[in-house]
């Protein structure tokens, strides 16, 4: 279902976030589309970054985002990543 609130902050084919929404229930709606491009397998850094860059230019911050809002798990050392179920 397309939601045309949301879509001022990204581009559904390729994924693409072209601005983070600074209020938090636009902000999780777009979270929760990036994380749903994601494989649902263990990442390592290296890999999530080289799947987060294309989609947001600040990929550290959405990827900071993703662990913070409960959407992406890391592991205690902060060497490996997870969708959350």
């Amino acid at each position: 279902m397309k939601n045309t609130y949301l879509d001022v902050f990204y581009q559904a084919e390729p994924f693409t976030i072209h601005q983070m929404p600074k209020k938090q229930e636009p902000r999780k709606a777009v979270l929760a589309l990036a994380a749903a491009q994601l494989p649902d397998r263990d990442l390592s850094e290296q890999e999530l970054n080289a799947l987060l860059k294309p989609m947001y230019e600040d990929f550290v911050e959405l990827r900071r985002y993703l662990v913070d809002y409960k959407l992406l798990n890391r592991s205690r050392d902060g060497s490996r990543y997870h969708i959350s179920k």
